[in-house]
């Protein structure tokens, strides 16, 4: 009995696991948990699966529709055909096969100008939703091939605020328009490549384009803030670039400071007062000890518009800025 012959079925009448009935053998046995099979569906799709030109064996080929939560696999001849059949009358399957070359998941995509796909997504929702049919809906094939598209890059050097480059900095390049993107880390000289870019031109950049960032990063005790390309932390005003672009530099930016004085109600400097700063968009917070003349510095704030700051010491209630 094979795949196709029956659909798969979980206790009681349910085709897969969130619905099902839990069944209990603490206090007694069970009997009678029985199950009537039904024929599979004769809906199916056929496709290959290739590198832009060859076919590749031996590759899983996924099916899922969320409407029905119901999910298949098959995997490739030695020509890189497959058939898949038994899938139900849903419009939403989404048609995957990883690839252990790109270390990467590829998702079926046609454009409606083609009869058949040029490129295969690597990202989840630009999948094309594909309905089965019978006879088999043909031509489902997925390219595992990023660069037959995805060929576009964007480069350039990370610095650090004295002109010294730097390694092991993340760089991202993330097109809204797209929903899709990638990126790169910085090699000893600070430079950095982030390949397999779908490709945008310079004509469709302000609405395609890409905005390159570094994120915030803790490096010798500093903080450098997030910024995208050029030298803002707002995406709103960062500049969408197109593909086979170079020179994307960053130099990197520590935080402002935020400084003050904690006194009592006599006016008397209070030293070792505990101070706290915490940014809720950031996600982040500062501690800090008044000194002797109740002086206190936070250094390397990220920009935010939300900090809020606290002072705390022994017989006194905590107090936030502004106090009363």
């Amino acid at each position: 009995m094979g795949r196709t012959e029956y659909e798969k079925q979980i206790y009681l009448n349910k085709d897969n696991m969130a619905p099902a009935d839990l069944l209990s053998t603490q206090e007694s046995d069970l009997t009678n948990i029985n199950f009537v099979l039904k024929k599979s569906s004769m809906l199916g799709i056929k496709g290959r699966v290739h590198d832009g030109n060859t076919g590749i064996a031996g590759i899983q080929v996924d099916a899922f529709s969320n409407q029905f939560y119901h999910y298949l696999s098959v995997f490739t001849d030695e020509n890189g055909y497959y058939t898949m059949t038994g899938l139900k009358d849903s419009d939403d399957y989404i048609i995957s096969a990883w690839s252990n070359t790109h270390a990467a998941d590829f998702y079926y995509t046609k454009l409606p100008e083609n009869d058949t796909p040029n490129y295969s997504a690597m990202n989840r929702l630009n999948a094309t939703l594909v309905q089965p049919t019978l006879p088999y809906l043909n031509n489902i094939d997925l390219i595992l091939n990023p660069d037959i598209i995805n060929n576009g890059t964007i480069s350039g050097t990370v610095y650090l605020s004295d002109g010294s480059p730097v390694s092991g900095i993340i760089v991202n390049a993330w097109s809204y328009e797209l929903n899709e993107g990638n990126f790169a880390t910085t090699d000893s000289s600070g430079q950095y490549i982030i390949k397999h870019l779908r490709r945008v031109s310079s004509q469709d950049a302000s609405e395609k384009g890409y905005i390159v960032s570094v994120s915030s990063h803790q490096l010798v005790g500093q903080t450098y803030t997030y910024q995208a390309f050029p030298n803002t932390s707002d995406n709103d005003t960062a500049t969408r670039l197109e593909t086979d672009i170079q020179n994307i530099d960053f130099s990197l930016q520590t935080g402002n400071t935020l400084t003050g004085t904690v006194v009592n109600l006599n006016n008397q400097p209070q030293g070792n007062v505990y101070m706290t700063a915490w940014s809720s968009t950031e996600k982040h917070r500062l501690e800090t000890i008044t000194d002797s003349s109740g002086a206190y510095t936070f250094l390397n704030m990220p920009p935010a518009m939300d900090y809020v700051v606290s002072a705390s010491a022994p017989n006194y209630p905590v107090i936030y800025y502004p106090s009363a």
